[in-house]
């Protein structure tokens, strides 16, 4: 945040602590030419048959801060800092609750708009179909339906780029199909996201980035901190 925002908040809590004399920070959050994104970074792979999923306990074993000058720009470079890789062509939903698969409908539109083939599990699949038009997805069923095509059999043989599994059930320690999927994405190296928030941003991003090089632009800002902090002056 100190960073940020370019300003010693430590600086200041101790001359506050101390009552010494403070200067008011001068902060413009609406006047700011940069963003900064903080994404933690999880060590699942490390631990076998955890579910890899977020709770209410902190899972994170670290975390990375990127800049950028807008969010999509920030949020891609500090996923990818954190060693998510982008995906390619094929992407499989799973989503939960009715309300999540309706809230990713769009998202679902944006990913096909850019040239992703998408696979979904039954119910996910007649949502996109029923309630948002989009025709051009291919079923996937589910690890415990031993039928093909089936998500175990295309994550072994990597044919996966990232699965979006946003599950409805509390019971972290149930075997449920949910839970095979996450830990089969993750065992096999797949990028995977279970919140759907994260999901709608990371498809923005991709969508920014794509329409972005499409008109023949660059997308990433490089620069230092110093120069992104001196742009807002």
């Amino acid at each position: 945040i100190s960073k940020t925002y370019n300003v010693n908040f430590i600086d200041l809590a101790t001359r506050v602590m101390l009552g010494t004399p403070v200067h008011q920070a001068l902060i413009q959050p609406i006047d700011m030419e940069h963003v900064a994104a903080k994404v933690p970074v999880f060590s699942f792979g490390r631990l076998k048959n955890s579910d890899p999923r977020l709770g209410v306990e902190m899972q994170s074993t670290g975390e990375v801060a990127c800049f950028g000058v807008n969010q999509y720009d920030a949020f891609l470079k500090g996923m990818i800092a954190a060693g998510f890789r982008l995906p390619k062509k094929n992407i499989v939903l799973c989503i939960g609750s009715a309300e999540r698969k309706t809230e990713f409908i769009p998202s679902a539109q944006l990913l096909l708009d850019m040239g992703f083939s998408i696979m979904a599990t039954d119910n996910t699949r007649k949502t996109l179909i029923t309630q948002g038009n989009i025709q051009a997805v291919q079923l996937i069923h589910k690890p415990q339906k031993r039928r093909e095509p089936n998500i175990l059999t295309y994550l072994q043989s990597g044919k996966i780029d990232l699965v979006i599994n946003v599950p409805d059930s509390l019971d972290s320690e149930a075997q449920t199909d949910g839970f095979e999927m996450r830990r089969a994405a993750v065992d096999s190296g797949t990028p995977l996201i279970t919140d759907i928030k994260t999901a709608i941003l990371m498809t923005m991003s991709l969508h920014r980035k794509w329409t972005r090089e499409m008109s023949g632009k660059s997308f990433w800002s490089y620069m230092s901190w110093q120069e992104y902090v001196n742009a807002d002056r």
